[in-house]
């Protein structure tokens, strides 16, 4: 079905290695169930204790003084939000203050994400798969023990910056992932690593939904402190359940974490073929997934500042509903396109149907000034994060034992976008606010339409290769036969 296939032999699928298999992969789609609701709450609670911290510190009116609860306006509050109001001053203030915070708290993270997610992906080739998925978890509860302190003591901002350094040193959420989708590749067969990997990608997303809304709720009537309880209590267990999970990977005596063949050997994956001509591939995917991953990783924190404001005014309960709509509807957009119209269509050409929703999705959401309008936004971009399809793909170009090297260099990748993307949308966010509130969206459609011209490149040039192979494989065949077998999708795999 795709493109290239994972060198060697395919994984066996008699009926013993596929309920083992089955049952490893609901193993650790457990972990990453445990470690999704944690992470996922941490963007929301942080954004919205910032904004409210920064509200009270400027006397901005909120609904109580207790800096333990959220400062939420109320709707004709927020409504009277226009140059006449006293407050109206002071809101941007506090809202451009808020989105500056949101850069002190997410780049440096990225940042030293990158290097150390390279490290944890390489080395879990030869040194195993639990200890990329193990590290992040314990660095996730060791950022909430520290912004507990935080909060219940009223402590600066900059130690919550502080913590997400500290995450960021255990490799943070970009490897806990690539840990646990190179665990899926090593249990996987390919005819079903692209719906396996749109099941995780689902179950984020399904996962984020639910926690949103569930800590919508908490946040309104409990404060932050509960909902940064129950998290660190969730990856408490976590750690624990990830010790107990068996490991597919047989530690090399040699494999050292600190070592210069960890990247090397990522550096070899774009440097040195391997008789396959995957190099221009793979340089290709991630030049893609970079800059797709600038707008479709970066946006929730500008999303949750615009849908605080006016002319929305949501509360916290408001933003968890939406979440969780959008997240459902792109979970059942992705498991229907791989599911059913994988039979018939490569990952690529589906990736190209999600980057289209995605596009449709911003340009609608920028011009979104009601709630209907808001929620029509999940309708219009179904699903908008084509990362299954480039997961796959970049998959299946690699060895047994380069998945780690691979989703490692996904990872990286994605950690960059995320910096990068957080720098640039929120300086756009705050620059054009008092200019046009959506034109934020509507420069990350654009990321997306730029996107797709590498990424037609990438097919038309795949299909031209299939072709060729064709013709140099079947000398003696008719033309039309041919091209009637590569329209139906009968490719030679690299």
């Amino acid at each position: 079905m795709e493109n290239a296939a994972i060198s060697g032999e395919d994984k066996p699928e008699g009926n013993e290695m596929k309920e083992n298999s089955a049952r490893l992969f609901i193993a650790i789609s457990g972990v990453l169930f445990l470690y999704v609701i944690s992470s996922s709450a941490y963007s929301p609670l942080t954004d919205q204790y910032v904004y409210s911290a920064l509200a009270r510190q400027y006397g901005l009116p909120c609904g109580d003084n207790d800096t333990q609860h959220s400062c939420q306006k109320s709707q004709s509050q927020c409504m009277k939000d226009n140059t006449s109001d006293p407050l109206y001053d002071l809101r941007e203030k506090v809202e451009g203050e808020s989105s500056s915070w949101v850069l002190y708290i997410t780049v440096p993270k990225a940042i030293i994400t990158v290097p150390l997610s390279l490290l944890y992906g390489s080395y879990s080739d030869r040194g195993g798969r639990k200890i990329p998925i193990l590290m992040p978890c314990i660095g996730l509860l060791i950022n909430y023990v520290i912004v507990g302190v935080v909060i219940f003591f009223q402590l600066d901002l900059y130690f919550i910056a502080i913590a997400c350094a500290v995450e960021a040193l255990f490799g943070s959420i970009a490897t806990n992932y690539l840990g646990i989708f190179a665990y899926t590749a090593d249990i996987s067969s390919i005819k079903v690593l692209t719906f396996r990997i749109a099941v995780l990608e689902g179950l984020i997303g399904v996962t984020y939904s639910l926690t949103q809304l569930g800590l919508g709720y908490l946040i309104e009537t409990t404060g932050f402190m509960y909902p940064i309880l129950i998290a660190a209590g969730l990856q408490l267990i976590n750690i624990i359940y990830v010790c107990l999970l068996k490991e597919t990977i047989q530690r090399s005596e040699d494999a050292k974490f600190l070592s210069c063949e960890n990247f090397q050997k990522i550096f070899r994956l774009f440097v040195v073929d391997n008789g396959s001509h995957r190099l221009w591939k793979i340089r290709l995917l991630m030049l893609c997934t970079f800059i797709i991953g600038l707008p479709c990783i970066a946006v929730y924190d500008v999303q949750t500042l615009f849908q605080l404001n006016a002319p929305l005014c949501w509360t916290s309960v408001k933003i968890g509903f939406f979440l969780a709509g959008r997240f459902t509807a792109s979970l059942l957009a992705q498991m229907i396109l791989t599911k059913i119209f994988n039979r018939w269509f490569d990952d690529d050409l589906l990736a190209v149907v999600v980057i289209v929703m995605g596009i449709a999705s911003w340009v609608f959401e920028a011009f979104a000034t009601t709630d209907l309008l808001m929620y029509l936004v999940i309708v219009v971009g179904l699903s908008f994060d084509p990362f299954t399809f480039l997961r796959a793909m970049a998959s299946k170009l690699g060895h047994k034992d380069e998945q780690g090297a691979l989703f490692s260099t996904v990872a990286a990748v994605e950690s960059l976008a995320y910096g990068a993307g957080q720098a640039t949308f929120t300086n756009i966010y705050t620059a054009t606010l008092s200019l046009f509130q959506g034109m934020v969206f509507l420069v990350m459609a654009g990321f997306y339409v730029i996107a797709m011209v590498p990424f037609l490149f990438y097919i038309i040039k795949i299909r031209k290769e299939n072709k060729y192979k064709l013709l140099v494989n079947t000398p003696t065949a008719p033309s039309d036969d041919i091209l009637n077998a590569s329209k139906e999708g009968h490719v030679i795999n690299e």
